[in-house]
């Protein structure tokens, strides 16, 4: 299967096709063709093989955005505005649907979840394999993006927090463990950076100003993330941190899953967490692996009974939030001014702006394995999962099918907005022709 998943990966890959829904598509085909349940390994192994890689992913998608990301997306478009708008254009849909296919109220939220949050990392590789950082309409997008993923900090863990085992009383346990670490995520997240004592700083740097600590100890010594450590040393951290964190909220009654988000997501609210060498690739490359064992065990859960009848339903969910994620960056584009003899993005550029957004990633694969973890009794079940499953295939192949290749006049734009590199508005260049 793994040598499948390779492989398949780059066949994609080789024919400009984005290989996220690889792993998800080879774990179906396992489920679902009899002769190949021979290699499926025992669902013991793919239930905790699932558990950990959905921990390791979430914990590195609250990596992804940082402070900085935030103001710059903040300064693009109107956060409150954009947010509510997305939520009554994509999370509405999914969770009527979710109501009226029989899922509950814990499916409606959670199937919500599934078609609101679009995937980063398909959508930055996509403008970036297309050089489309540098379009117009692209900061729309991607101001958008940021914002889903900070509203995922508030909803992962109390969704997560209704599917946790036990009664009434364990899940009250939970919500009221996740809106406590939501909140001090949120402070730290928001709160003022912390500074040192002046007698530590007085220690470590003889004479300094108060700030965070030097990366270089004095002697010589270097520090434990100073230096340019390998991907492999600082995946690992990263990667036990994770684990560490889940499971420390699961051994107090908190949904794992949620935390480790948060955990994620108030490590990388800290300026100098950007600034530690090797940060960024090691994140990319543990979150691709995560995601892709994410994928892979999504597929394994999902029984093939149910992937029949859920291609039907996934398609038609699909259509649909496919259709309201076009009209949610058609309109935020729509508010994008941009500096220059030409002030608004044009009609192609706004559609360009949804497309991108259409794809579903990482929460919804996330958000499938929760469900398919929980059992019956306790939530949804599979049949969310093989929803899930199906949306992100889906949605993936329909985003490739409708390309919409960028003018003349909306391109070529290099050097300005390339949110690969976040800076604060205040220090980004101005683009080519404005004032």
């Amino acid at each position: 299967m793994l040598a499948a998943v390779g492989i398949a990966a780059r066949l994609a890959a080789a024919r400009g096709v984005d290989p996220f829904p690889a792993p998800l598509l080879v774990g179906l085909l396992v489920s679902a063709a009899g002769p190949l349940h021979a290699l499926r390994p025992a669902a013991g192994i793919t239930r905790v093989g699932a558990g950990i890689a959905v921990v390791v992913l979430l914990f590195c998608l609250g990596l992804d955005h940082g402070a900085a990301d935030r103001r710059t997306a903040a300064a693009t478009l109107p956060a409150g505005l954009v947010l509510a708008v997305d939520a009554a254009l994509n999370f509405v849909p999914g969770a009527v649907f979710g109501l009226l296919a029989g899922f509950g109220l814990i499916g409606g939220v959670l199937l919500g979840g599934v078609t609101a949050g679009s995937s980063w990392a398909v959508a930055s590789a996509t403008l970036d394999r297309q050089g489309r950082f540098g379009n117009r309409e692209t900061p729309a997008a991607l101001a958008v993006l940021v914002m889903e993923h900070a509203a995922v900090a508030v909803y992962l863990p109390l969704a997560a927090a209704l599917l946790v085992p036990g009664g009434t009383s364990a899940r009250l346990t939970a919500l009221l463990g996740s809106a406590a670490a939501i909140a001090a995520a949120a402070w730290l997240a928001l709160g003022p950076p912390p500074t040192l004592p002046s007698g530590l700083v007085a220690r470590l740097r003889p004479g300094g100003p108060p700030g965070p600590l030097p990366r270089t100890l004095p002697g010589g010594r270097r520090g434990l993330l100073a230096g340019p450590p390998s991907g492999v040393s600082l995946g690992l951290i990263l990667a036990g941190t994770a684990l560490a964190v889940a499971g420390a909220a699961a051994a107090l009654g908190v949904a794992a899953a949620g935390i480790a988000y948060l955990a994620g997501a108030a490590l990388a609210s800290h300026e100098a967490w950007a600034d530690l060498p090797g940060v960024r690739p090691a994140v990319a490359a543990l979150r691709d692996l995560s995601a892709a064992a994410a994928a892979l065990a999504l597929g394994l859960l999902v029984p093939g009974a149910k992937l029949a009848g859920a291609v039907a339903g996934g398609a038609v969910l699909a259509a649909t939030t496919g259709a309201t994620k076009v009209l949610t960056g058609w309109w935020a584009a729509g508010r994008l001014r941009v500096p220059g003899p030409s002030a608004a993005v044009g009609r192609a550029g706004r559609v360009r702006a949804g497309l991108i957004l259409v794809p579903r990633g990482e929460l919804a694969l996330a958000v499938g394995i929760l469900a398919a973890l929980a059992g019956p009794g306790r939530g949804p079940g599979t049949g969310l999962a093989a929803l899930a499953a199906v949306e992100v295939v889906l949605t993936g192949a329909a985003a490739r099918g409708l390309h919409l290749p960028p003018r003349s006049n909306d391109a070529g734009r290099p050097g300005w907005y390339r949110w690969t590199v976040p800076t604060p508005a205040a220090a980004r260049p101005e683009p080519p022709g404005a004032g």
